[in-house]
């Protein structure tokens, strides 16, 4: 999996770079500034997979541990 920047999820999305960061500013969590898979999967759940996107792809990522509790079942 590739790291990507909120510029090309935004693109994933159909929105703008500050859309996207204005959705993940309302949500609790403290993102990073470039991407990795398990960001990204905290998004694409947060906010549905976009077209192009499987969820599939990301079956075997896990959310970032701070947050796997919220995710998992309170690992």
């Amino acid at each position: 999996m590739l790291i990507k920047t909120k510029t090309a999820i935004a693109a994933e999305y159909g929105v703008c770079r500050k859309t996207l960061r204005k959705w993940m500013k309302a949500m609790p969590y403290e993102f990073p500034g470039m991407l990795t898979a398990p960001w990204q999967k905290l998004i694409y759940e947060k906010l549905g997979y976009p077209k192009g996107v499987k969820e599939e792809d990301f079956a075997e990522v896990r959310v970032p541990k701070q947050y796997r509790r919220l995710f998992e079942g309170g690992e």
